[in-house]
């Protein structure tokens, strides 16, 4: 079983906050303030970098928002920055005067704590590429397009599968949506079929996002 990094989060006068860690390798367990999360990406000295909640957000109808009206002038079209969409909600929210409970995935991700935020379109296909084992390759994401795997037996998605079970968590399948919102609504949605070993990203009207989606929150440290 892999070790589990605790992230000590200093805080300083000027309400800046820095992850003081070291050493990190991609498929390490952090931890910030209890919460745990899977490092996916991480710059060369191992000091920063992404990581996903090993646990999720699922289970529920209007995972994205309980009525289309409490999404009415908002834009959160950032596709590299879901920390920035994520935050343009929660202002928005506050702003209206809309408890953030009618946004129930993003309700649930404030919960996490301070930094954690719903991944943009990039940002989880960043992660999904990681999963798959391209690490080190860049991939052509076309719109809807099929690309044909191995089922969940593959061996890297199946070692990352294995590493969020090990620390309490959810396995990452399909299902997983977006923060980002393209210019007619719509979020992106990853979809993996187990039997063929199919994935590809949809867009889908948020209201339409069921008890199959999942939520998942991601932290920089």
């Amino acid at each position: 079983m892999r070790q589990i990094i605790t992230i000590l989060i200093a805080c300083f006068t000027s309400l800046i906050c820095s992850a003081q860690v070291k050493n990190v390798k991609k498929g390490d367990v952090l931890q910030v303030n209890g919460v745990k999360g899977i490092v996916f990406n991480v710059n060369e000295d191992g000091t920063h970098g992404q990581m996903m909640s090993v646990k999720a957000f699922r289970g529920k109808q209007n995972l994205y928002c309980v009525k289309s009206a409490y999404l009415k002038g908002i834009s959160m079209l950032d596709e590299n920055d879901g920390k920035a969409n994520t935050d343009e909600l929660f202002a928005y929210a506050s702003a209206k005067g809309i408890s953030l409970t009618n946004y129930p995935v993003y309700n649930w991700c404030k919960s996490l704590g301070d930094g954690w935020y719903v991944p943009s379109i990039n940002q989880l296909k960043a992660f999904v590429n990681y999963w798959l084992g391209n690490t080190d390759v860049e991939v052509d994401w076309e719109e809807d397009e099929n690309v044909n795997s191995v089922d969940d037996s593959m061996p890297h998605t199946k070692v990352v599968n294995n590493i969020l079970l090990e620390a309490g968590g959810i396995p990452f399948l399909n299902g997983v949506f977006t923060s980002t919102l393209d210019a007619s609504k719509k979020v992106d949605v990853f979809e993996y079929n187990k039997d063929d070993g199919k994935w590809k990203f949809y867009k889908i009207n948020p209201m339409k996002l069921d008890a199959f989606c999942v939520g998942r929150a991601f932290y920089d440290f």
